[in-house]
């Protein structure tokens, strides 16, 4: 029944039959008062019951987007995700929900990755940048120590030092697409010097370094690299210093006959025991050897009157 409905049944039956003399008006008076403050509590109560629904639906709604900022219009997000992709941004927003635990900023214009643009986000697991055009990082930017996953391939990475993303910002990183940064870095002509440090390798493949081809100086030290494929520095005809120092290689990798441009060469801090008779063949630009912190016991005579003209760099060996 309406509001209308309702009024036009009650109105009649508040006006008397027969009305006494001088009480006739003051009776319909007093009715109508009754009627309207009937309606205006009526009125009241559905305000009330607007005003509920609007905050619970306000409420829910905060739940699901905790923060809904003019940057992160164009994002889809949830209590712990934010996706971004496509969105536009020539920067990382700075009101992303602190409690996001994925954020997928992918194929935007970024072309900076700043040190404020992740500090409110201590939760961080999965981080996704890739296809956008950033080209800097600054120091410290990615300090996130709960981060597991990161992407970012197809950037403007013209330098890399991996030291910066992998220390102990992230002490619990289990998925880098380090093959990307390689190759983005590779093939700069004027990039000479690749540095590949704290990446917890286990193995170097063969097609790791195939896109190398200007690089000198490969450093691959601070890793566990127990493996490396006998191809795998073929790619590097002008590779000049090989750092594989602090690894855990048990003998000298027989890849390194492929650097018949080699210079100095750093075996050190391995668990590498004994030295063959082959193992600097065709090494005959080889200046600097180092070899401590070893299980050297013993050097075989072909090694000592080889005819590489070699520098045995502080060679600790355990007689």
């Amino acid at each position: 029944m309406s509001m209308a409905d309702r009024l036009y049944q009650i109105h009649p039956f508040s006006i008397p039959l027969s009305p006494k003399r001088g009480h006739g008006a003051e009776r319909l008076k007093l009715e109508n008062i009754k009627l309207w403050k009937r309606y205006d509590d009526t009125e009241n109560q559905m305000r009330k019951r607007k005003l509920i629904i609007f905050l619970y639906l306000l409420h829910f709604s905060t739940f699901v987007a905790p923060v809904t900022g003019f940057s992160l219009k164009a994002c889809r997000m949830t209590s712990n995700t934010v996706i971004c992709v496509k969105s536009h941004l020539g920067a990382v927003p700075r009101d992303i929900p602190s409690t996001v635990k994925v954020a997928d900023l992918s194929e935007n214009k970024i072309s900076r990755i700043q040190v404020a643009d992740f500090k409110n986000l201590p939760l961080l697991t999965q981080l996704e940048l890739n296809r956008n055009h950033i080209s800097q990082i600054d120091n410290g930017a990615f300090h996130l120590p709960h981060l597991r996953e990161l992407y970012i391939k197809n950037n403007n990475i013209n330098t890399f030092h991996s030291w910066e993303l992998t220390n102990n910002i992230f002490p619990h990183l289990i998925w880098f697409n380090i093959g990307a940064l390689i190759n983005i870095s590779c093939t700069i002509p004027t990039m000479s010097n690749l540095q590949l440090r704290y990446y917890k390798l286990r193995s170097v493949s063969s097609t790791m370094f195939t896109l190398c081809i200007y690089v000198t100086e490969l450093d691959l030290t601070q890793n566990h690299i127990q493996i490396i494929h006998v191809n795998a520095f073929r790619s590097l005809p002008g590779l000049r210093i090989l750092n594989l120092s602090q690894n855990k290689l048990s003998s000298v990798p027989v890849a390194i006959r492929n650097l018949p441009t080699l210079r100095e060469l750093n075996l050190s801090a391995n668990n590498i025991s004994r030295l063959g008779c082959d193992d600097f063949a065709n090494q005959t630009m080889l200046r600097q050897l180092s070899l401590y912190n070893n299980m050297i016991s013993a050097l075989n005579e072909c090694c000592k009157y080889s005819a590489v003209s070699v520098q045995l760099c502080m060679c600790k060996m355990s007689m």
